[in-house]
């Protein structure tokens, strides 16, 4: 082989050898850019994006000076060429084996489907009732074949079904199967329906509308529902507040790893990682802690209300091309503007105990007049999309009484929940399996 000829071969076993150093670091960045052009925030908490792309830049910048500064010393070029195609194919067998193992993991270890919790499991909890007002007992938390809380799905023929959608508000962590709100409307219903009423919950803590579209779009159990009853609004305003994504943007493929989320759900059964604990405990040192930051910005509730009324819109959309019938239940709050001490102490967002939150907005009377546009919009998407609606809010925000927290339901709370929405679905023209989301419902359906 000619000079040239060698040279040519020197230069592409030295470019091997490059490939193989960034081939890794490089594959994130992309993946990672790739999502951001498609408008997923790698900023927003809880996205981690602003660290892979510090990672894999600082990665790439790594393994470029040490790529120069190989070539300056001849024994260490000569090894790194000698050495190029094996960390080219090192780096190649580990991307394919990731690769490999994420298609085996979805093949024959599967995650839950999107928006329900894993089949057959049960949650115990042990809520210290010091920590969670008027919450005691150890709780069950069944979770049936299908993904939700709840008893087991009954044939079509045998009895109404009425799928409730939400975050953890709706999960009800803390209370058992028979304590949460759509056991308690189960209850109530029957007292209305002349055949078995069946309630369950597919519920996932700090999921939104997002979240809820996504899954009321593609999920096939939704189509198998008599009502589907969607408790929204908190998790989009809190999304806001913490300066969280929406979830609307699906993020890069690492980001929804079957193999992190393996790893995760190994951590979490530790409860290591588990930010809801079983008795509540570190829950409340959650509360204490973490101080939310003022958004550089401002707070832009009105871009984000416009925001979530598409969404909004876009349920009904959905709800009205499936066939759904859809009701929407705006969600108490325990803020208001005379609380006692003792219910000021059980506030997080809104934290008084032992020290108020640095930002001022963060206080029951502005977060209880911010969200109430919130439900205000939740029940004017309703009214112009002609989706039913019931306004919980109206009905229980404020009574101490009810919640153990800002927003989450005690036992007494659930119980008056259920029966606001049983009430309602008793008052209206038809029992709760009866016509689609696109029937015509009177003025009267966006009102408790």
């Amino acid at each position: 082989m000619g000079v040239n000829g060698t040279a040519t071969s020197q230069r592409g076993h030295l470019a091997a050898a490059y490939a193989g150093l960034v081939l890794l670091p490089a594959v994130a960045l992309v993946d990672t850019l790739a999502a951001s052009v498609q408008g997923w925030p790698p900023a927003a908490r809880g996205n981690y994006g602003s660290l892979m792309f510090a990672a894999c830049g600082a990665a790439l910048i790594a393994a470029t000076a040490s790529f120069l500064c190989a070539l300056l010393v001849g024994p260490v070029r000569r090894a790194l060429r000698r050495a190029s195609w094996r960390l080219l194919s090192l780096s190649t067998a580990t991307l394919a084996g990731v690769l490999l193992a994420e298609a085996l993991l979805a093949a024959f270890a599967p995650g839950p489907p999107f928006h329900l919790r894993p089949p057959g499991t049960t949650y115990v909890f042990d809520p210290d009732p010091f920590t969670l007002y008027h919450v005691s007992g150890e709780a069950y938390s069944t979770i049936n074949a299908q993904g939700v809380r709840g008893p087991e799905l009954p044939p079509r023929d045998q009895a109404m079904r009425v799928l409730c959608v939400g975050g953890s508000t709706t999960e009800c962590y803390y209370l058992d199967d028979d304590e949460c709100w759509t056991a308690q409307l189960a209850g109530q219903l029957q007292r209305c329906s002349e055949c078995p009423v069946w309630v369950g919950a597919a519920a996932v803590s700090e999921y939104a509308t997002a979240q809820h579209l996504r899954f009321l779009a593609e999920s096939p159990l939704v189509a198998e529902m008599d009502a589907v009853v969607l408790l929204v609004g908190i998790n989009d305003f809190v999304r806001q507040l913490r300066q969280m994504d929406t979830g609307t943007h699906l993020g890069p493929l690492w980001a929804r790893s079957r193999i992190l989320q393996v790893v995760k759900a190994a951590w979490n059964r530790s409860e290591a990682g588990f930010v809801v604990d079983r008795t509540g405990e570190k829950l409340d040192r959650l509360r204490l802690g973490g101080d939310i930051a003022e958004p550089a910005g401002g707070l832009r509730l009105d871009a984000e209300l416009d925001a979530y009324r598409q969404r909004l819109e876009e349920i009904c959309e959905v709800a009205r091309r499936r066939k759904l019938r859809l009701v929407l239940v705006t969600q108490p709050t325990l803020w208001t503007d005379y609380l006692t001490p003792a219910a000021q102490q059980r506030l997080n967002l809104a934290r008084v105990v032992p020290m108020r939150r640095p930002w001022s907005f963060l206080d029951a009377v502005p977060l209880a007049d911010a969200f109430e546009r919130y439900n205000e919009a939740t029940l004017e998407v309703a009214q112009q999309q002609r989706i039913q609606a019931c306004d919980a809010a109206l009905a229980l925000s404020g009574q101490e009484a009810l919640f153990y927290d800002d927003y989450h339901l005690n036992e007494a709370g659930c119980a008056a929940l259920g029966r606001v929405l049983a009430d309602w679905f008793c008052g209206q023209n038809s029992s709760p399996g009866h016509g689609p989301a696109t029937t015509a419902i009177p003025e009267q359906a966006a009102s408790p």
